[in-house]
């Protein structure tokens, strides 16, 4: 039976360090394979992704009283994952030589929330917009970044990312 995420921020939170062992144990076993998916975006090499998936946890560690257990977990982890990845690549780089990837056909997790999303925002907004969107909320790539990926400048990027947005709303 899963625990759910709210119960185990809880017990991460808590003095009894048996508590605060056993939740970290159950959120690692929950997220480390979507964690590890999400960095091998950005990351090919196996040592590299290893050192970025224990530095996600240690993070989540280490701000563990700054979790709040009404936000969605996932999502926070995930976006830790990825501010991660490219912050190693950047340093790597030095010129955001990002992997490659066209989220709208190739997002290889298992979670079907964000497949379901994507599927359901294909009924109002072209790939490219998709893409903009996903790149950008579920890989916190910036503006910026997105807009040296796909060779347009900032301000197009953010223009289309409003726009797709508002279509949404509508």
């Amino acid at each position: 039976m899963e625990i759910d995420d709210k119960i185990l921020i809880k017990k991460l939170k808590s003095k009894d360090q048996y508590k605060v062992d056993e939740a970290f144990e159950a959120l690692y076993q929950k997220y480390s394979k979507l964690v590890y998916v999400c960095i091998k975006k950005y990351i090919k090499n196996n040592a590299d992704i290893e050192d970025i998936l224990s530095d996600t946890f240690l993070k989540i560690f280490e701000h563990r009283y700054d979790l709040n257990e009404a936000k969605n977990f996932k999502y926070y982890i995930v976006t830790t994952a990825n501010n991660l990845a490219i912050n190693f690549v950047k340093k790597k780089n030095n010129n955001y030589d990002l992997i490659d990837i066209d989220v709208v056909d190739e997002y290889e997790s298992d979670d079907s929330e964000i497949k379901g999303m994507i599927v359901k925002l294909k009924e109002y907004l072209n790939d490219e917009e998709i893409n903009i969107i996903i790149m950008h909320l579920i890989y916190a790539y910036t503006f910026d970044e997105i807009a040296k990926k796909e060779n347009e400048s900032e301000n197009t990027i953010k223009t289309k990312y409003y726009r797709a947005l508002k279509k949404v709303k509508s």
